[in-house]
């Protein structure tokens, strides 16, 4: 693993300043003749028209997931959309949210499902390159982090702490002694790393899940199990691990206000069922549903 993380920030702190590599927007058409415009006619490259590449690479020998999900953004390009706590990328920090990836070991990931790209990472064995176009966005703090400002009870992240919605899914939950005091400069502020837990009011099996990201990223818990929120970055899935869980990797659960929204999506279809008789609609039911999902929260 050491040897994995020097060699990949070897090939970090190497930017690829090829044509091909620093280059990969068209420059605009100039109206100058000679290609040249007043400001430009000291030889100075126009920044706002070069986008920087870097190629990350790193080891992965084992059946661990990288811990990272994707999405396709707008313009169809392929994005880190989050990073599990805990999982190979996060150790590492070989990658940020908000990365565009362009190619991985060689491969143009253009034209690429998400679904195709996350088998493709999933079976890769040895080392891997990714060709990217960094986010450079300020990596966010977890749950586990509070300001010195702020309670015990209340997330680091800007969030209000556990609220009414949160209570009718996830009960607030307290474990003694799962803090850290930390100093913060000479002998002045201190800094509070507070652990928060939940007790899962529900039961939840992501396989079953057609809303999830990634099926393989999620937690599977049952009603009464206490989980430990990591992060609420992402206002539809939170990340969290289980209590005395042997694997230390954050995965993904439902927010509650997503299961709020679930659970009443599923109340109002299940209503319109029983007003109407037809067959047919009852067939496309299951799409409907995620149809409103996708339309709601743009996932």
């Amino acid at each position: 693993n050491c040897k994995a993380l020097l060699q990949t920030h070897d090939v970090v702190a190497h930017e690829v300043y090829s044509d091909d590599a620093l280059r990969v927007t068209p420059p605009p058409t100039s109206p100058y003749l000679n290609g040249d415009s007043p400001e430009s006619a000291n030889g100075d490259m126009d920044m706002e028209n070069v986008t920087r590449v870097r190629l990350v690479q790193f080891q992965k020998n084992t059946d661990e997931p990288m811990g990272i999900t994707l999405k396709m953004n707008e313009l169809n390009h392929c994005i880190v959309a989050r990073i599990m706590h805990g999982g190979m990328i996060h150790r590492q920090g070989t990658l940020h949210v908000g990365d565009e990836i362009r190619e991985i070991n060689g491969i143009s990931v253009a034209n690429q499902t998400v679904e195709q790209l996350q088998k493709m990472l999933r079976e890769m064995r040895g080392s891997i390159t990714f060709k990217i176009v960094p986010s450079y966005r300020t990596q966010s703090s977890s749950c586990e982090r509070d300001s010195p400002s702020t309670s015990r009870q209340s997330p680091a992240n800007g969030h209000s702490s556990i609220n009414n919605s949160v209570s009718f899914f996830y009960q607030n939950f307290s474990i003694p002694g799962h803090h850290n005091i930390n100093e913060i400069g000479p002998g002045s502020v201190q800094e509070i790393f507070t652990q928060i837990y939940v007790r899962a009011q529900f039961e939840y099996d992501p396989a079953k899940d057609d809303l999830i990201p990634c099926k393989e990223a999620g937690i599977r818990f049952r009603v009464g199990d206490i989980i430990q929120i990591i992060s609420k970055d992402d206002h539809n899935w939170w990340q969290g691990k289980l209590e005395n869980a042997k694997n230390g990797t954050a995965g993904l659960i439902p927010s509650p206000e997503l299961q709020e929204w679930r659970v009443a999506c599923i109340a109002m279809e299940k209503t319109k069922q029983e007003q109407q008789a037809s067959c047919t609609w009852f067939g496309k039911k299951k799409k409907q549903y995620k149809d409103k999902y996708l339309a709601k929260h743009n996932a």
